[in-house]
């Protein structure tokens, strides 16, 4: 959006490209984001769920491409459930699930990129355990 005045600069309202006169509001609704997130993993068609992102801590012009899998998340809670002490208690198997309706709720969104879930994915052996938990990491930052 920045791209859209001249110097480019980040703001909330952006003059109207066809009309000035009608200016432009943005608004990043983070609720939404946090929804849409949840759903984007959950509907990826490849076999492990990934998602392919650039390295956002990387300083490289051309910056590492990392991978998140949301069947990370679903092996993290599968060795997890029958457990007494949970390192990622807040992951349900109705916010892990894709046919559920009530996972579009915030609510359920909300604790799959917990903060819990990402600590508890960094010294796992799970594949894309450390990919998953770098996007899950960027997250609250947008808040």
């Amino acid at each position: 959006m920045k791209f859209f005045i001249n110097p480019p600069q980040v703001s909330s309202v952006y003059p109207h490209p066809a009309d000035p006169s009608w200016p432009l509001f943005y608004i990043l609704d983070p609720v939404h984001v946090l929804k849409s997130m949840r759903n984007n993993c959950l509907n990826q068609r490849n076999s492990g769920k990934c998602m392919y992102f650039p390295d956002l801590s990387s300083t490289d012009p051309k910056p590492p491409i990392l991978t998140a899998s949301f069947k990370a998340l679903r092996e993290l809670h599968e060795a997890e459930q029958d457990e007494l002490l949970k390192i990622a208690p807040t992951p349900s198997l109705k916010a892990l699930d894709r046919r559920t309706w009530k996972g579009k709720m915030l609510k359920f969104a909300s604790r799959i990129f917990n903060e819990s879930t990402i600590a508890a994915l960094n010294p796992t052996t799970i594949q894309h355990a450390k990919g998953t938990a770098a996007l899950m990491a960027t997250i609250p930052t947008w808040w």
